[in-house]
């Protein structure tokens, strides 16, 4: 089912992808009251790997509104509206159904929803409520007001929380020089701490809450959740100063950095404020960009009991007592988040810091031997969890276009992996019981948009990157011949065709993706045809070829194909003009790239059209 719901006029387009609709009744990860992870039943506690590709079970496109992000308990997401600087645009909130993609209602007014740090992030939401920020342009000031997430009733309104977080059923937050609680029924206060004199840039540490971590300047300072009550505190030694922290339930982290150019990592325990051990670390400060305040001081991410350190040797995991346990030099964090602190595995993402090429390394780990589990490649990603598995979105090299979806048992490395037909800014909302929620652009005939899709698993055959089986993709390199090119290009020479493949993650590719013809004068053009992609339907693979040329459309071409458009992929400064021209004939997407020569693909493409529609290659794309 595809379900169509304009929330706008369509401008933007906001798109969320719902994956996997395969969810299993296995426990999530165990946690601790100490916010410790259990090891006990680790591979058991996952839900089994999904199985087949991605399919779409809805689509909606909201216009001029973007989504906060979504709430687990009522699987609603919230949108706010995104106004350009100097549009007049009507404000409106909405709330979405993640389920069946149906608005359930429309909230009057400006405003964006509080999230935990940012865009999406997790909403802040409490005993089915959400809240809603609104800043004065002209000041500083704001106010907050509590929604219903059911119905989207307004309950009470009340001055703005800066570091606001959601402890124990209450709202806390900073504002007018204290630490406030407030009872979400009500909206009334129930307790204020004042923050300490001198207080320099209050933080509140946000995965810290059975006692609140609250940093003045160099200072710490542990309030207790219940009352506000100030049960430690701790001050960077000497004349060091704290440069960044952070924490869980079970261990804090503090970096410090000194005078003397060196920079500690100190780990408390987040109930007594008590010291448990120290990590030195490799700091390297004349070598940082002089326009870092922190001058490239180490960090420290923290995931449960797992404390990654990050600094100019590489990264390390500690323990609490400051013991390092497994470490991999001149490494940098890759992805998003770098660290995730499973039931019995800390998964961490590297990338070398050079010569990289954009291919780091997803890394399982035991947390408490440093023993490596499992390693794979990973590309640019975002990574979350969701009933025990790792879900991975991560960037295809070209000439792929396409999203790919990984997903991990964190114990074994086992995977299963499919790839969502869109890119464009997309981004990660949440994962929850085995949907995929995806943000992203997509491209109308005449403008573009911000949309929300849901996708699912949908339980059988994946064939290659989600669309049609391997098979049935054609061969690049019997697209075209060298006398082909020399009847275009007469005095150009060609050597024979370099054939590739595509390898990410554990997939490789069994059939030839991309074919090279080099010529053998430098002043003469190279040639490539890439399968972009094949699928199993001919109107899916028109619709992710419309999506893939996209506002790099240039001109179309009539008569060549199903389909037949340029796209303009120069990368300005780095090279000459690349217009490539889009095939689409029957179930097969490809592109024909000619960089610096933009006749020779245009004059090129009626040959590959018509070796796509010929016996050797119908059978394939014909089919479809």
């Amino acid at each position: 089912m595809v379900v169509r719901l304009s929330l706008r006029p369509l401008r933007y387009v906001m798109v969320v992808v719902v994956m996997a609709g395969l969810a299993s009744d296995a426990t999530r990860d165990a946690v601790r009251p100490n916010g410790a992870a259990s090891d006990t039943g680790a591979a058991a506690s996952a839900a089994p790997l999904p199985a087949g590709r991605l399919v779409r079970d809805w689509e909606i496109l909201s216009g001029s509104r973007w989504p906060a992000g979504y709430d687990p308990a009522s699987k609603v997401i919230l949108f706010y509206t995104v106004a350009l600087p100097n549009e007049m645009v009507h404000q409106m909130q909405t709330a979405v159904d993640a389920r069946t993609g149906s608005q359930r209602w429309q909230l009057e007014g400006p405003g964006t929803w509080l999230t935990e740090d940012g865009e999406y992030t997790p909403l802040i939401t409490i005993d089915g409520m959400a809240f809603l920020r609104e800043h004065d342009s002209f000041s500083d000031d704001g106010v907050l007001t509590a929604v219903r997430i059911r119905d989207g009733r307004t309950l009470w309104t009340t001055a703005d929380l800066s570091e606001a977080l959601a402890v124990g059923g209450d709202l806390i937050g900073i504002v007018d020089g204290t630490v406030r609680a407030m009872a979400v029924a009500t909206g009334v206060a129930r307790w204020n701490r004042p923050l300490p004199d001198d207080c320099d840039g209050p933080q509140l540490t946000r995965s810290m809450t059975v006692v609140l971590a609250l940093r003045c300047g160099d200072s710490l300072y542990g309030l207790q959740h219940t009352d506000g009550a100030v049960v430690w505190s701790w001050t960077a030694p000497d004349t060091c100063v704290i440069e960044n922290f952070a924490g869980s339930n079970a261990i804090a982290a503090v970096v410090a950095t000194c005078p003397d150019d060196r920079a500690t990592v100190h780990l408390l325990d987040p109930r007594s404020g008590t010291r448990t051990g120290t990590a030195a670390t490799e700091w390297r400060p004349a070598e940082a960009d002089p326009g870092d305040p922190g001058r490239g001081a180490p960090r420290a991410q923290v995931d449960g009991d797992a404390v990654l350190v990050v600094d100019d040797g590489g990264l390390s995991l500690v323990d609490r007592a400051g013991r390092q346990v497994w470490a991999m030099p001149d490494m940098r964090c890759h992805g998003t988040p770098c660290l995730l602190r499973t039931t019995a595995t800390a998964v961490v993402s590297a990338l070398p810091r050079q010569g990289s090429d954009g291919i780091g390394r997803l890394i399982g780990i035991d947390p408490r031997t440093g023993q490596v589990r499992w390693t794979q490649q990973a590309r640019n990603h975002e990574m979350t969890l969701d009933d025990g598995l790792l879900y991975l979105l991560e960037d295809l090299p070209e000439p792929f276009w396409s999203k790919h979806v990984r997903v991990v048992q964190p114990t074994t490395g086992e995977l299963h992996e499919a790839v969502v037909p869109i890119d464009n800014g997309t981004q990660l909302l949440a994962v929850d019981a085995g949907l995929l929620y995806l943000s992203y652009t997509s491209y109308t005939t005449t403008d573009f948009e911000r949309a929300v899709s849901a996708y699912r698993f949908d339980g059988g055959r994946k064939g290659l990157l989600g669309g049609a089986d391997a098979e049935r993709w054609p061969e690049p390199c019997q697209l075209l011949t060298t006398a082909d090119l020399r009847q275009v290009r007469p005095n150009a020479e060609y050597s024979s065709p370099h054939p590739g493949r595509l390898a990410v993650g554990a997939l490789a590719t069994a059939v030839t993706t991309m074919c090279t013809w080099l010529p053998q004068r430098a002043s003469d053009t190279k040639v490539t045809a890439s399968v972009v992609w094949t699928s199993p339907d001919a109107a899916e693979a028109k619709a992710y070829a419309e999506q893939y040329v996209g506002f790099s459309h240039r001109r179309t071409l009539d008569g060549v194909a199903d389909m037949a458009a340029v796209r303009d992929a120069t990368v300005v400064g780095l090279g000459p003009t690349d217009l490539r021209v889009v095939l689409v004939v029957g179930g097969c997407v490809v592109e024909l790239s000619t960089p610096g020569d933009d006749r020779l693909s245009t004059e090129l493409a009626r040959t590959v059209a018509r070796r796509l529609a010929e016996t050797a290659t119908s059978g394939k794309c014909r089919n479809a």
